[in-house]
Order: C-alpha cells, then structure tokens, then sequence
C-alpha cells in the first residue's frame, strides 16, 4: 500500500517518504503539495543530493544510513526559508529495510523554545545585573587581579578604603597594595591559587596615603569570560586586631597579678610569721623573768601592734574588694590623733636612730566628723612605710589646716621621709595591690605590698586622692588633702601620757561575760588592778541568771559565745531590765553590728583588739556605780 493510500497520515504528519538504504525517494505523502521539497512528479527516484544538495543531502543520508544499520530511530529539524517555516522529520526503519520519515510542522514549538531562550537570557542578564550590583555596592572589599597581577576590577568599599579611584587602582598591581607579597612571590601565589581551592589568610593593606591597616582576605580564582581571576574578598580587622591586644593585655596582666598574688602569698607568710616568732619567743623569755623585761615587753607590744595592722590591712582589702566597706563619721580630734601617732611611732624610729617630727593643725577648738579607724589606718600605714624605708635622716608627720568655712575645715596631711625614694617609673605601680617598687626592695626592707593599696582606696571613698612627690635617693612626701564637716568643740583634751590614773573606778562591779580564758585573765588583771570588782560568766545564758540575783556597775558583753551570744542575751535582758549599762564586746566593728547593738538596747562598744585606755575609758564612759546594790 502506497503512502497516499494510508488513510491514518493526515492526521499524524504534514509529509512523509519513504528512502531506500542508498537515499533514493521511492514513496512519499504530501498533505500539503506546496510544502514538497520538489515538485511532486520529480520526487521519486530523485537522490538525497540531488534534492538537498551535496551537504544537506549527505547529512540526511548518514541518518539513513544509521537508521538502517543500527535499527534506532532518529530525527532531523530543518527549515523553510521561503514560507518561514520549520520541520522536524522522525525516521524510523521499515520492516522490509527502507527508511520511513514523518515530516511535522513545529514552526510554533520552534518560536515558543526560542522565546523561552529569550527569557532566559534575559533572566540571566538581570541576575548578572543584581550580582555585580550587589557586588559593587557591597560592604565588603571585593576586588579583582588578573594573573599578570593588576587590578582589574574594584568595587566601592575597595576604593574607598584604599582611597583610590576605580582609574587609579586599574593601573596597580596586587603586591604594590599587598606590600607583604613581593612581584616573585605574588607570581608563585597566583600559579598556586589555579590549580587550588580558596585561601583564606590575613595580611595588611596599603593605602593611598601609606596608611597600613590589618585585613582578613579570602582568595578564589575563578574562569570567567576564558580567562583566569582571582576574585579577593576582604574583611577590615583593625577592630578585631585591637580586641586581641587588649585580650593579650588582659591575659597578660592576670598573669601577672597571679604571679603578684604568689609573691603575695609568700611574702604574707614571712610577714606574719616573723611577729608571731617575737611574740612566741618573747613569752618565753618573760616567763622566764630573765633581763630587761621593760626592753622585751616593748618589743612584745611591738611585734603584736605590727601583727594586728597586718590582719587589719588583709581584712579591709577583702571588704574593699567585695564592695562592703562600711565608712563611719565621728567627731575626731585631730591634735589628739596626731600626738597619739607621733607618741605610737617614737618607740620604733628611736630603735633605728632616726628623728620623729610632728607639726598639728592651727590650734583647733573643734572636733571633724570624720572615720577616727580608717584616718588612722592610712596615716598608720603611711608612717610605718617611711621609717621601713628611711635608714638616716628624719621623718616628719604634718597635720596642716589649709581652708576654714564657719561649717567645715580642710586639712593637708602629709609624711616626709629622708629614705630610699622611688624612681619616677615606679611610682604608679606601688599603688597596685601585692605589688612593690621592685623585689630589690622586699628582699632589703619586707613588707606585704599592700598598705598603699588599701590607703589609696580608703581615701578612693570617701573622695580624696593619695598623691606622691618622690626622687629616687632623696626621700618621698606622700600627702592628701580631705575637707571636714565640723565635730563638737573639744572640751577636755588630755596630752599624751594624761590618762586617769584609774582611782576614778574604784567600786566599780563590772560583769565581765566572755567565753575565751585569756581575754578573760588579760581584762580581769587591768579591772583589778583599777580597783573594780569582777564577776566573771562564760555565756549569755549565765550572764542573765546573774543579772537577775543583782545589778552590776557595767556589763562587758562578748557578742559570740557557745549557749547564748550576746546578741540574744542583751534582748532578753532588755525585757525587763532598761536600766542596766551593756556595753558590747567584739572583734567585728562593722556599720551594721553598731547599728545591731544600738537596736537592741546596749550602751556601747568596744573593738577588740583594744588598747587599756580604750577600756578604762569605756568604764567612765558607761559604768553606773549608782546601780551597785550595797
């Protein structure tokens, strides 16, 4: 059956033919006859070549050729000029060897691929658009080198960091920005990035201006439009870099202070270890009633005095440090502190052979509110320094009044030695806790390294500053000026050496309640030998069984004790007794245990460690010999 005769190809194609295995047209169909590649009466028997020419002919001949020789169908697109039009031609193999082919129009298949590759491109061109303005407009630096090394792209972050036009950096190359890469190394860097992957490493840009600045770059080389690129990415890390040395600083200073802290530690052991050997050894030898008791009591009372401003010193700077520090203002005598001071010191600058000067305030008629514990700490810690440190020479206490209003006094205190000195780079650092002038000066003259510390924040609270004037061989002066409120007028000072002679207690009956034997023996031989009558009990709880059988003159609460503190005590006995004077007995002297003792009734207290004048002026403080039942 011919293919005209084949009522099924209308529907399925526009023409077809059938070609022998040489490419010889022995069949056709034409649906439409204007669509023929010939007329139709010349088509049969005519050759490929001869209808499709010497290369289209050949070209359909090798299909047929394939068809017959593998049995796969294939198909070919081809168009028509003339009418506008385009065909694609399926051949398939026949069952007697020929070759069939289905010719259909895909003119609009054709136009609809060709206007989605339009589409595409398009799509393509807007996203290679948004690309490189994301790139150009970038906060990053991203810059382009070619294999030769010059630049040949820049976006606006680049040239605004490297303060260089787009024009300018097109004529530089990359190691006359990247001064780290010379031209030979830059060269060996480019080959490697071909064949590997990114490199992220740091490194330094040059500016325009010569300006270094530390940079973070990660380096691709990419192929783009047949050549080879390196397209850098660059991060500015000056930011960073500082972060690190401040973290280094930081590391570096907490090593530091951890190695201050371990001198510290070393030193503290000496420093303690040292009075507690004299106390130790003293008591000994006054146990032994040998020789100049007068010269080892003195030195007893010395090494104790030096042990206690040790434990207060390492107290306070805890407090400090913990931001619970409790300041207090109460009226102060100053002429009497600072004869108190100069009499407290003349013992240990005689020992060493040198002059103690002191020089008060301009006949003052006033007390100063002031904290008397911590201006005394400071000036303490200040003297003690200038006579550890002054071999020859004098040292001078001054007590200046500088400013008087009708409400308040400004003072300038100062200590001047003739020591050692300190040289002007060191003196900042001996303000830093743990921490002295140099190890030179441990090794020659001890010390902790941390009165100044705590004298600095001591004042550092209340508003003044420590200030120093210092030459290295030739002494220092360390001096502050604070600003008082004014006190009471002073109505009865004593000079050094006037304390009562104690004949004013005598009858006196004191309950003494304390749970520790050798306060216990050391306040009861001062209260005899003043002529007072002691009792003596071990908790509250006795105290209160005794205070119910009689009323005493004074009572000298411990405020901890096993049974019963003093605390509790006190509150009970407040229940029903208003009248008896209690006055507290303890070792921490906080803002917060005054204020405890006042709110539960007691009349005072008294700080232990305390001084026997301390004591007896407690008695005539507080002490009712009218409660005393005869």
């Amino acid at each position: 059956m011919r293919l005209n005769d084949n009522p099924l190809l209308p529907h399925l194609c526009e023409n077809a033919f059938v070609l022998d295995q040489r490419g010889i047209f022995i069949d056709y169909f034409a649906n439409k006859e204007e669509r023929l590649f010939v007329p139709s009466d010349q088509l049969l028997g005519s050759s490929l070549i001869q209808v499709f020419g010497p290369k289209g002919g050949q070209e359909v001949l090798g299909i047929v050729q394939r068809i017959c020789t593998t049995g796969k169908g294939e198909s070919v697109e081809y168009p028509d000029r003339e009418l506008g039009l385009w065909y694609r031609a399926n051949g398939t193999l026949m069952e007697n060897g020929n070759v069939l082919f289905l010719v259909m129009d895909i003119t609009s298949e054709r136009k609809a691929k060709q206007a989605e590759e339009v589409l595409l491109e398009y799509q393509a061109s807007q996203k290679l658009f948004l690309t490189e303005y994301s790139i150009e407009h970038h906060a990053m630096e991203v810059y382009w080198v070619a294999m030769d090394g010059r630049f040949t792209y820049a976006n606006q972050a680049a040239c605004e960091k490297l303060c260089y036009t787009k024009e300018e950096l097109a004529q530089k190359y990359f190691w006359e920005i990247v001064p780290e890469f010379s031209e030979e190394r830059a060269r060996r860097f480019f080959k490697r990035m071909q064949a590997g992957k990114g490199l992220l490493l740091e490194t330094q840009h040059r500016s325009k201006n010569g300006e270094m600045r530390p940079v973070e770059i990660l380096v691709k080389c990419i192929h783009y439009r047949g050549v080879n690129t390196l397209v850098v990415n660059c991060i500015d890390i000056t930011e960073r870099k500082a972060q690190e040395r401040e973290l280094m600083m930081a590391k570096e200073s907490a090593e530091a202070m951890a190695k201050a802290k371990e001198e510290f530690l070393s030193t503290m052991s000496h420093e303690i270890r040292t009075p507690l050997n004299g106390i130790i050894g003293l008591s000994h030898l006054l146990a032994k009633g040998t020789k100049n008791q007068e010269k080892n009591i003195k030195t007893l009372q010395f090494s104790a005095q030096n042990l206690l401003m040790l434990v207060n010193d390492i107290l306070d700077f805890n407090k400090i440090e913990a931001g619970k520090l409790e300041l207090e203002e109460r009226p102060v005598n100053l002429e009497e502190l600072g004869c108190n001071l100069n009499g407290a010191f003349q013992y240990q600058a005689q020992e060493k052979g040198l002059n103690l000067f002191y020089q008060g305030p301009n006949a003052l008629d006033f007390t100063v509110l002031a904290d008397s514990t911590r201006l005394t700490q400071v000036l303490t810690n200040l003297l003690g320094n200038a006579l550890k440190f002054t071999q020859k020479g004098e040292v001078s206490l001054r007590i200046l009044t500088l400013e008087e209003t009708p409400d308040a006094v400004t003072v300038r205190f100062e200590v001047e030695d003739t020591g050692i000195g300190i040289a002007p780079e060191q003196q900042a650092c001996i303000f830093e806790r743990f921490l002295q002038a140099n190890n030179k000066v441990y090794r020659q003259f001890g010390g902790t390294g941390l009165g100044l510390s705590i004298s600095k924040k001591l004042l550092q609270l209340q508003g003044v500053e420590l200030k120093l004037r210092s030459e290295l061989d030739r002494g220092s002066c360390f001096y502050f000026t604070q600003t008082f409120s004014k006190g009471p007028f002073i109505t009865n000072f004593q000079e050094e050496g006037g304390q009562a002679d104690g004949g004013e207690l005598k009858g006196l009956e004191v309950l003494l309640v304390e749970d520790n034997s050798v306060n216990v023996m050391m306040a009861e031989q001062f209260l005899v030998d003043w002529g007072v009558k002691v009792s003596m009990a071990s908790n509250g709880q006795e105290a209160i069984e005794m205070i119910q059988q009689k009323a005493y003159s004074l009572v000298l609460m411990d405020l901890q004790m096993p049974v019963m503190g003093g605390l509790e005590a006190t509150q009970k006995i407040r229940e029903v007794n208003k009248e008896q004077p209690i006055v507290a007995l303890t070792a921490s002297a906080t803002e917060s245990v005054r204020k405890e003792c006042d709110d539960i009734g007691m009349n005072g207290l008294l700080t232990k460690p305390f001084h026997p004048d301390e004591l007896k002026q407690t008695l005539l403080n507080f002490a009712s010999p009218q409660l005393v039942r005869r």
